[in-house]
């Protein structure tokens, strides 16, 4: 890979500064800076901001706090397809082109469904059952509907393989390996890391 980064970033806007002015590749061969194949990050800091960036090789999209995309509640989610660039000119997935375009706009509809019924009520334990949802009323239960946001390889092409909350100004990160309805979250204090 490419030479290691030695930095800290204070703040989303640096995010996006740096994400704007480095290559940005869609193959793991050379100096891989960004790997295009995700096409989104969300990203936030201590200050409590919040901000989703949407990518190619050649467009880039960062949606925060103060953009007038944001949602009226303050509330950001993201899913597997561009939300905010144009999917004409990106090349990403659209809504019925094929089970994972499909999969991306049904679990969108559902994860934004879960947050504006909760709203005011979103804490860690919230968000975590948010990760275990199968489709049914926020709750885990055996049956499985295209809109789960915890995916299964029996069940579906694409699957779960982690999920992460991350609780910037407790400097924690939540992460559980697997499918969170099967796995516990485990958390990470990075606090003598990045306090300063």
């Amino acid at each position: 890979m490419g030479e290691k980064l030695n930095f800290r970033i204070q703040d989303i806007k640096e995010v996006y500064n740096l994400w704007k002015n480095v290559k940005r590749y869609s193959n793991l061969k050379g100096n891989t800076i960004i790997n295009i194949e995700l096409m989104s990050g969300n990203f936030c800091d201590k200050s409590g901001a919040i901000a989703s960036i949407e990518y190619t090789h050649n467009h880039i999209k960062m949606v925060d706090n103060t953009s007038p995309e944001m949602e009226k509640d303050g509330v950001l989610w993201h899913t597997n397809h561009h939300k905010w660039l144009n999917p004409d000119i990106t090349g990403s997935i659209k809504k019925g082109e094929d089970f994972h375009g499909d999969s991306s706009y049904a679990r969108e509809e559902r994860v934004a469904s879960l947050l504006k019924e909760n709203y005011g009520k979103i804490n860690l334990e919230f968000l975590k059952s948010i990760s275990r949802d199968h489709g049914t009323n926020g709750t885990i239960n055996k049956h499985h509907v295209p809109n789960g946001l915890c995916r299964h390889i029996k069940k579906d092409k694409w699957i779960t393989i982690f999920g992460y909350i991350v609780q910037p100004q407790e400097y924690l990160v939540n992460l559980t390996y697997g499918n969170p309805c099967k796995e516990e979250y485990n958390s990470f204090n990075f606090e003598d890391i990045l306090k300063n």
